[in-house]
């Protein structure tokens, strides 16, 4: 693409050009820029072509409809760049018929964001296009009018939405990371509070999504893109570092192709080798692992065997290890053992030419063709408009346990959550005793590896072995473990077990477990408060029962059953008083004298802090000091006997080893103006400048910090302890995004 830097905005605006220029992925040919309604006419018509290239077969004109509806749709709007709106449109088109992706699935790249943005609505596309390109664009089509609390309920909302229109046509899916993928290209236009958020969302969602489907070049490009926005220091050092070394390195690459491609063609090995560099944001994480500046990575470099049949990758590992050293615990074997996502290859890290580390990975051409397109190496364009069957799609397992925890929990915040960590785990493979595989996430437990098994097993679950010795069920499993887990019919699914699972699947059986047994308990104690109250006042609940009269109550308080009433009543939604009251009003006390002219003066109540239990008021509130809740943390509170409510949040390890029979929920009224103290730990590194680099953050969020404590941490790196106080949590969010983006910070967290 050509340059354009004397159109950038403002100045001390960041250069979008610089984003588009730096990169361009490699299944998209470079293109005019698109500055004009002209340039994108002309743009399209190449569009065509290349959609003809490789689908000669097909029907184009749905293509060119769809274009016209999107040009004259988005007539006269243009983006934050200054160009017509509608060449967003045709970068997803791009994107898509470089996957080679189907003409239904291109035509709705064009018509993705018409539903939102104009006048067209779903029933025009239907009617235009047919329900193949109606329903991709319904899967990528925001949800309309969600009443939420914040930005991230409302994309929690959304992303379910998204995996579950996923689920029907993996297709929603490609169009939605190729929409994320150009709006990431043009982030520098944008402000900086969008800047932010949508480098958050696609440093938690899209890139691990695009990674998820095996999509490597988009998944790498968004990452280096997220980079360049969050570490924007780093990310121009390691640009420059790269840049300086690249004489270098292209003679090194050179050198390690000649003598494979040699030693190959000796043995008789027909093969393809190349050498290519890792993305910026691969090797900055490589930095921070081994804590090490850029000149201590090595492998900077990783080169490519591909050959045409599986067997000739076995043997091509003995020749590279025959020629180098192999390094001890390199070796990755994704033949035997694929990656969730599909991918197959052969990795290894060997001392190459002088003794540098360099990693090789040798695949057949179908491999690697899996490899860089992912999931749309199987739903590509083929004749005939043939779709994947199951069996092609079927490797996508992670999806399908999303979804099934998804059915499970109401709580989209909640499913997010997961979600999240479903995406970002690690894979380790474990065995039964039988030699059956499974996939894990990195730090799953012999509980998640029973609930995988069957939901039985997990719920029955006392104990586990792991390659023949007896283990808690807190115990980390390792890839290579071999795992019996021991049941028993007395055992139930425990709370304390959410503290140590990882997978969806665990979760939601555990939770959907623990709320039944909460609910009874809930049950139990509002029918035993409610007959309490009621002998309080001469009546009894068996004879009410016993003569039907209870059905009277429950039509007042509009409840079907009368397990509902108690329940209301036990969880706190329904004041056992105030039950009674209605039901049968106490007798009337004769109203203190008062002198003419006197009010009488009402018993005051106790303020509550800005927290609302249930329906009740005038009740004692505390919160918590073990995990110091802030306006926004989901909270609940606790009976104590004589105290009042104590208030913690919902994830304190604490809260979850009270008496769940002294729960009652809890929410923060709207009206909050008291300040709350709270502690953030901050891993960085040990060099001069830094404390004052920390600070910075804190004096742009107008926070004013109580105390620092700072310490020695490992690797020769530093823990800094900062004290103070926030009104609300999305303060607090607002102060832990500057922090991360601090160069030098490895992590941030609240204590």
């Amino acid at each position: 693409m050509t340059s354009r830097c004397h159109q950038c905005p403002a100045v001390g605006k960041r250069c979008a050009t610089a984003y588009i220029h730096w990169y361009v992925p490699s299944f998209v040919p470079s293109r005019p820029p698109l500055d004009s309604l002209e340039a994108c006419e002309e743009d399209f018509s190449r569009l065509l072509s290349s959609v003809r290239d490789y689908a000669s077969e097909a029907d184009l004109d749905p293509l060119e409809r769809a274009w016209c509806l999107s040009r004259d749709g988005h007539a006269g709007r243009t983006r934050a760049s200054g160009q017509p709106h509608v060449a967003h449109s045709l970068e997803i088109g791009w994107i898509l018929a470089g996957l080679e992706q189907d003409v239904p699935t291109v035509c709705a790249g064009l018509l993705h964001d018409c539903v939102e943005e104009t006048d067209v609505t779903l029933d025009h596309i239907v009617e235009g296009f047919g329900s193949d390109v109606a329903d991709l664009v319904a899967g990528v089509t925001r949800l309309e009018a969600i009443e939420t609390e914040s930005k991230k309920l409302e994309l929690a909302e959304n992303i379910r939405k998204l995996m579950v229109a996923t689920a029907r046509d993996v297709r929603v899916l490609l169009l939605k990371l190729a929409d994320r993928l150009d709006d990431m290209r043009f982030l520098g236009w944008l402000d900086e509070e969008r800047r932010d958020r949508l480098a958050e969302e696609t440093r938690l969602i899209y890139a691990p999504l695009a990674n998820r489907l095996g999509i490597q070049p988009i998944k790498s490009e968004l990452e280096d893109l997220t980079f360049r926005h969050t570490h924007p220091e780093a990310y121009d050092q390691l640009r420059r570092s790269l840049s300086r070394s690249r004489q270098a390195r292209e003679e090194y690459i050179a050198e390690v192709v000649g003598i494979l491609s040699s030693t190959l063609a000796e043995r008789g090995i027909d093969a393809t080798v190349y050498g290519r560099p890792k993305h910026l944001y691969s090797i900055y994480q490589k930095m921070q692992r081994q804590n090490v500046p850029f000149e201590g990575v090595f492998d900077v470099t990783a080169f490519r065997i591909l050959v045409d049949s599986e067997p000739r990758c076995w043997e091509v590992l003995g020749i590279v290890h025959g020629k180098w050293i192999p390094v001890p615990n390199r070796f990755r074997d994704y033949l035997s053992l694929p990656k969730s996502n599909g991918y197959r290859s052969l990795h290894t890290t060997v001392m190459g030419p002088k003794r540098e580390r360099m990693e090789v990975q040798i695949r057949t051409h179908e491999m690697h063709r899996i490899a860089e397109e992912g999931v749309a190496a199987h739903w590509r364009y083929k004749e005939g408009g043939i779709r994947p069957d199951a069996r092609d799609v079927g490797v996508f397992s992670w999806l399908r346990s999303i979804l099934e925890y998804g059915q499970e929990v109401e709580d989209s915040a909640e499913f997010m959550e997961s979600a999240v960590g479903e995406l970002f785990g690690g894979e380790i493979y474990v065995f039964t005793p039988a030699g059956d595989v499974y996939s894990f996430r990195r730090g799953a437990t012999p509980v998640d590896f029973a609930y995988s098994v069957h939901s039985k097993v997990g719920d029955h679950c006392h104990g586990a072995k792991v390659n023949g010795a007896m283990v808690p069920l807190n115990h980390k499993l390792r890839s290579g473990d071999k795992v019996e887990i021991l049941t028993s019919p007395n055992q139930h699914p425990k709370a304390s077990w959410l503290e140590f699972v990882v997978s969806p699947r665990a979760k939601a059986k555990i939770r959907s477990y623990v709320r039944k047994e909460e609910r009874e308990r809930a049950i139990e104690l509002g029918r035993e408060w409610f007959e309490k109250a009621l002998r309080e006042r001469g009546r009894s609940l068996a004879k009410m029962e016993k003569k039907g009269q209870i059905s009277a109550v429950l039509e007042q308080f509009k409840v079907a059953r009368a397990d509902e009433l108690y329940h209301r009543i036990g969880i706190g939604k329904l004041a056992v008083g105030d039950v009674v009251d209605r039901l049968f009003p106490p007798e009337k006390v004769d109203a203190p004298e008062t002198n003419p002219g006197e009010t009488p003066v009402a018993r005051p109540s106790v303020p509550t802090g800005g927290i609302a239990i249930g329906e009740m008021d005038d009740i004692l509130i505390r919160l918590s000091k073990c995990c110091n809740p802030v306006p926004g943390d989901p909270i609940v509170g606790f009976i104590t006997r004589g105290r009042g409510v104590t208030v913690h949040r919902r994830d304190c390890p604490r809260a979850m080893s009270l008496d769940p029979e002294r729960k009652i929920e809890a929410s923060w009224k709207v009206e909050m103006g008291d300040r709350r103290p709270v502690q953030l730990r901050v891993i960085c590194q040990d060099r001069p400048g830094i404390l004052a680099r920390l600070t910075n953050p804190f004096e742009t969020e107008g926070a004013n910090i109580d105390s620092v404590r700072s310490f020695p941490h490992e690797h020769g790196t530093s823990a800094v302890l900062f004290g103070f106080r926030v009104s609300h949590l999305s303060e607090l969010e607002g102060l832990i995004r500057r922090l991360e983006k601090v160069n030098g910070v490895y992590s941030v967290e609240r204590v």
